[in-house]
């Protein structure tokens, strides 16, 4: 469909203003195509690697909380800190906050944004409801 389409030229005349197809100086040779924009991935071969060629012994040990960095994972442990001192058997969006308010970064955003965490952190743990875990 697209076969002589980048084998062409277009040239406009100064007399006439008609666009006229011209062939290249080489029509005998076959159009080359580009590279692609991206090498194919490469996979090595490894056990190591999470995936299908995993043994299911191996992906069974494996937790969601090892693919994090350590301040994510400060933050869910504060949370989780939270959440067991009041008992609730599961993490709140109440006790994410919190926890993310420990990491330094996010509270300096949001002393930044004119915060008052401390206040913030009291108003949360006043609603928070005791749980039976």
């Amino acid at each position: 469909m697209l076969g002589n389409l980048f084998n062409l030229k277009h040239l406009t005349t100064d007399s006439d203003d008609e666009h006229k197809d011209v062939q290249q100086a080489n029509p005998a040779q076959p159009a080359q195509e580009p590279p692609p924009p991206f090498p194919p991935p490469q996979v090595a071969a490894s056990d190591n690697l999470v995936g299908s060629s995993m043994q299911p012994n191996q992906r069974q040990d494996l937790s969601v909380m090892s693919h994090l960095d350590s301040r994510t994972s400060q933050a869910l442990n504060q949370a989780q800190q939270e959440a067991k001192k009041i008992k609730q058997a599961l993490i709140e969006p109440e006790q994410l906050l919190i926890g993310l308010a420990f990491d330094s970064d996010i509270f300096q955003l949001l002393a930044k944004f004119s915060v008052d965490v401390a206040k913030l952190s009291q108003e949360l743990q006043s609603k928070e409801q005791t749980g039976t875990f």
